[in-house]
This record gives structure tokens, sequence and C-alpha cells, in this order.
């Protein structure tokens, strides 16, 4: 047998070594991230599959895990292909082509078995998942989740073309340019759903409030929205922090809000992670460390093993030059709200820091490590899962607000929830006075 590059025992050995690899692998001290919704929204400098860099704040060795069996029957098949099949490619070239091609697929079905927030993902989604992480990005913006074998609409992007469009988070994306969803995982629907400004993507819709189906035609549009958004509502004399993704600039535009809140005389803040699919966590634990200081306790927990008790380690929070612990704040919440914001939010609360209002959270308690190769692609696997700092469970249960307020279509424009959080922060304030 011919021992090119694309040879069946060349390609198997390399998915072999990125299984291996995952495995045995030590957390090089970088930054744990959470949202295995959307894109993942996550990227590291180009490593080699046999070093592969892990993002995580932790020194934790997961070397004593045991070794896959090796995939005996995968192998038997490639050489089956490889001997046996009729349309076989001629050439090098083409050979090559044709067998990371079937790697490709390979990797992605070894994911797709996994636990819906694990994923690989070819260069051009890494590359976009980089994009969403600066706050620019082409598509159509938004934040999805395979589940049950079902692509889940975990929120819009605020301001993006599905927004306006009228997408909602829990809408179920049934098709996508005609082609049927089901079985489909994240990493198959974002890749259909991204592509150059300019062009329409088609997306049929099935509602749980509805028992019709929607069509919708959504234009892809170059995104750059900003990261954090401040607003003061001078009539309740309120800071309005809208925080739309934990990423790259979250926290310094977060300073600067909180900058002009102080100028403008805020009598208290709202942090609004509506729609807010996560990003990274240490952007979260560095938001916290500007409502509460460091020395309270962790930002949070990660847990390692399910079958082990008391294995959970802290996570610090992170404080920096602008802080303010005085002001009284609300959270909003809703159904959008997932990883990094769940994070944020538990912790605000557990630490009697904020009062939750909105709707019950998506529930997305899962760390992944990333892993990207020498082509630009990554793999993106779950390797904990998070605690609250009072040890709530996040994963598959969400955080259930202080105080329930749902999402009203308003047709004169009002948001229930916000006037909820205005009124909460005007009867403190009375109170105090």
């Amino acid at each position: 047998m011919n021992e090119y590059a694309g040879s069946p025992r060349s390609r198997l050995h390399t998915i072999q070594l990125i299984a291996l690899g995952i495995c045995t692998v030590l957390v090089l001290g970088m930054v744990a991230f959470g949202a295995g919704v959307l894109f993942d929204r996550h990227v590291l400098e180009p490593t080699s599959t046999n070093n592969p860099v892990e993002v995580s704040s932790l020194d934790t060795d997961s070397s004593g895990s045991a070794a896959p069996p090796p995939f005996s029957r995968l192998e038997s098949v490639m050489q089956l292909i490889e001997d046996e099949y009729y349309l076989m490619p001629d050439g090098s070239d083409a050979s090559s082509s044709f067998w990371h091609d079937l790697e490709e697929r390979a990797i992605q079905g070894l994911t797709e078995g996994l636990d819906g927030h694990s994923t690989y993902l070819p260069p051009s989604q890494t590359e976009a998942a980089s994009d969403s992480l600066s706050g620019t990005y082409e598509g159509i913006g938004v934040w999805v989740s395979s589940q049950d074998g079902q692509v889940k609409v975990v929120a819009p992007v605020p301001g993006s073309p599905a927004e306006k469009a009228g997408l909602l988070s829990g809408d179920l994306i049934v098709e996508i340019d005609g082609v049927r969803t089901d079985g489909m995982d994240g990493t198959g629907a974002v890749d259909a759903l991204v592509g150059p400004a300019g062009e329409s993507v088609h997306l049929v819709i099935a509602r749980p409030s509805t028992e019709e189906t929607l069509s919708f035609d959504i234009v892809r549009e170059r995104i750059a929205y900003p990261v954090v958004k401040y607003t003061f509502d001078e009539e309740h004399s309120v800071g309005i922090i809208q925080i739309t993704i934990f990423g790259d600039r979250t926290v310094e535009e977060l300073d600067t809000a909180l900058r002009q809140a102080k100028e403008d005389g805020a009598i208290g803040i709202v942090i609004d992670l509506r729609n807010n699919g996560g990003g990274w966590v240490e952007a979260a634990q560095a938001t916290l460390g500007r409502f509460v200081e460091e020395s309270t306790g962790p930002a949070l927990y990660e847990d390692f093993d399910p079958t082990t008790e008391g294995d959970e380690q802290a996570e610090p929070i992170i404080t920096g030059e602008v802080t303010e612990y005085e002001l009284p704040v609300v959270v909003l919440v809703n159904r959008g709200t997932a990883s990094a914001s769940e994070i944020v939010a538990g912790a605000l609360s557990d630490y009697e820091r904020a009062t939750i209002i909105g709707e019950q959270t998506f529930g997305k308690g899962s760390v992944q490590r990333v892993h990207e190769f020498d082509d630009g692609a990554s793999l993106r696997l779950t390797f904990a899962h998070w605690l609250t700092p009072a040890g709530n469970t996040i994963e598959g249960e969400g955080l259930t607000p202080d105080q329930v307020v749902e999402a009203i279509d308003d047709p004169d424009g009002v948001d229930e929830q916000l006037m909820a959080a205005f009124e909460f922060l005007r009867g403190l304030t009375s109170t105090a006075g």
C-alpha cells in the first residue's frame, strides 16, 4: 500500500492523535470560555495537533484518564475504501483531497456523538468565531445550539438581521435554504448560516408558541455591533449597560460605561444580559470584579468529574481599575441569556449584589477547551461543568430570576422587564431616602 500523505493509515493516525491528545495534554494557564452556543466564539494561535493548546485558567492534569480504544473498525473501513471503492480518485492531489474530506467528516461524526457543545469547526468557521468575539461577523447574527437533533435559536444578536427579521429565542430551525436540519449538529448549522454579506438565506422556523411553521428570507450583513451599549434614563436616573457578548472588548467598554454612569449621577445600574450568548469566561470574571470585591469569594466553581465529589476548583473574581461597589444593581435576563452571562448573573445573585429580573435563563453551564490545528480548524471539547459560587448547577437548568417578568410584545414598544427594573430601583432609593 502506498503511504502517501492521504492514505487511510496516516489519516487514521491523525485522528487518533487528536483523540489521545485531548485526553493527555496539560492545561496551559489560559482562560476558560463558555459559549457552546452560536459559534463557540473562541480562537487561539495555531498549534500542532500533537501539542494542542487548551483554553483554561486551571492547572489541572487530565493525563490520568484511560486511553481510548483503537479505532480498529474505522481502520478496516478506511482500508476497504482504499482497496475497493469504485470512485476512488486518481492522482496524489485528488487522493489527498479525497481523504482530507473524509477525515473532516469523520471528526465531525466523532464530536456529534458527544454532549452537543463539543464541536469541530473548519477554518472558515473558526475565523467567524474569532470575528464574533472581536465584535464583527458576516452572517445573519444568531446564536444557535444543537439539542436532541434539533437546531435551536438561543438568541438573535441585538441589532442583527436575525433580530430585525423576527427570529426569537426558542425557535427551532427546520430548514436552511431547503435543507432539513434533522440531526444536523451545531457545526453544520453554523456552516449553513454564515456567508458573505449581501447574500440571502431562507429559513423555515417552528415556533413553540404556534403550530404553524414560519418562513424567513434574511440577508446576511457585516455586523459590527457595540459589545457594550450604555444609555442613561434621565427620568429614573438609572444607567443601563447592555452587554451583548463577553468578548475581547467587553471589559474596556464596560469600564467606559461605568465612568459615564458616575458622571451622569446614576442612582442605580441595570445590567442587561438578555440575549447574551456568552463568550470568554475571563471577561465574565472581570465583569464581576467591577461590582464585587475579589475577596468576597470565587466567581464560579468548575467541576471536572461528575463521578467525584469535592473536585471542584474555584475561579477568582478579577478586579480592575474601575469599580462600582455601592450603587444598587439589577440584572435583566431571558431565555437567550447563556453561558458566561449566566456566570455573571448567578454570581451577582449569590453574593446578593444584584437582583435578577426577567425569565429563566438558557442553562449552558459547560466549559470547553479549544484545540486549534495548523490549517486553522479548531476543536472545542467539553471538559468541565461550572457551578455558581453557592454551588448551584447551571447546565440544563439555568437560573430562576428573583422576580419573574415575562417578555410581552407590546405594540407601544414598552419594555416590561426594564420597567420592572426601574420600579425595583425606585423602591430601593425611596426606602433609603
